[in-house]
């Protein structure tokens, strides 16, 4: 299944999107408006919103409700009342800013459209640049096979 706001990412690119994981203090906690932090069941894995509703210190767990719809993890539903180790927060959103994971999302998405315009520069030619390319390549092709030809024939004509 997919969806706009869907992202599938293989884990060593989610250490890259969420290198701040498990390293937000108490402070940022406290101000958080809503965490993530991924859920799994079996082999599969969900980067996922909560809503806080409270920060537990003496617990080391932010209490919240999710706030994404599941589409992988079956037995959670959007709403869900959950617990977030501290240590499992990958990143966290303030009102009125832009969360760091997302930041870095479109990092990683701009370096892939350099990368891509970089690799279309190098192998796409304009028409008439290439009609220009083939012209001199098959002149230079045609003299060096007649002047082979030439060499050719006429040690062949001496050999007679």
């Amino acid at each position: 299944m997919s969806g706009p706001n869907i992202l599938y990412v293989c884990p060593e690119c989610s250490e890259k999107l969420y290198p701040n994981k498990g390293k937000f203090t108490v402070e940022q906690l406290l101000k958080a408006d809503m965490v993530k932090s991924a859920f799994s069941a079996g082999k599969r894995v969900e980067h996922m919103w909560v809503e806080v509703s409270e920060v537990q210190v003496e617990n080391q767990l932010v209490k919240g409700t999710l706030d994404n719809t599941p589409t992988e993890i079956t037995h959670l539903t959007f709403g869900n009342i959950v617990f977030v180790p501290f240590k499992d927060i990958e990143d966290i959103w303030i009102e009125g800013q832009v969360p760091e994971s997302v930041k870095r999302l479109l990092e990683i998405k701009e370096e892939e459209l350099k990368a891509e315009e970089s690799v279309r520069a190098r192998y796409t030619l304009n028409f008439p640049d290439f009609l220009s390319s083939a012209k001199l390549l098959m002149k230079s092709a045609v003299r060096t096979f007649l002047s082979f030809s030439v060499s050719v024939g006429y040690s062949l004509v001496l050999a007679k």
